[in-house]
């Protein structure tokens, strides 16, 4: 029994990177008076799935520690913010699309927020965008140096497209 139990688990091991290997966050923050930057993760743990008119996913974890905009104390502003040690990973709950728009339900920070935006379908590979509101999640007057962050960011999330949870067929 237990050496099933360990060739299941290495079995699964081996495909959890596979699965995963072309989920990605993207954040897109404009600067004010000028400029932007990109916060990327690749640490995303989930998937879409068709339903019968369109796609839908629960449970997305991603870790909000891993999120790098290339700059380490930006890096280190950001996730201060963000709380990222008391919160380290944001859910998205539930989300649904059909012909292109949907929406979702986002945790972080322990805060719940409802989003809607596009998304698009390529291959197994599903992208989606929504705009998000920073003073949503109740953080406001970030700046640096006279440089300040406009309070709507641009998430793009990418998520592979799997066969759907056993129950989840719509």
């Amino acid at each position: 029994m237990t050496k099933r139990l360990g060739i299941l688990m290495a079995l699964l091991i081996g495909l959890a990177p596979a699965a995963w290997a072309d989920a990605e966050l993207k954040i897109d923050v404009k600067i004010k008076p000028a400029g932007t930057f990109q916060a990327v993760t690749k640490k995303i743990k989930g998937f879409a799935y068709k339903t019968e008119d369109g796609v839908a996913s629960t449970g997305i974890l991603i870790d909000l520690r891993s999120l790098d905009t290339g700059i380490k104390l930006r890096d280190d502003h950001m996730k201060k913010y963000l709380e990222a040690e008391k919160y380290p990973v944001a859910k998205l709950e539930k989300a649904s699309g059909i012909g292109g728009k949907g929406t979702g339900t986002l945790v972080v920070k322990g805060q719940t927020q409802d989003v809607s935006g596009t998304y698009k379908v390529s291959g197994r590979t599903l992208e989606a965008k929504f705009p998000m509101k920073l003073s949503d999640l109740k953080i406001t007057g970030v700046r640096y140096m006279g440089a300040g962050v406009a309070d709507e960011v641009m998430v793009t999330i990418t998520l592979p497209i799997q066969e759907a949870p056993v129950g989840k067929k719509e």
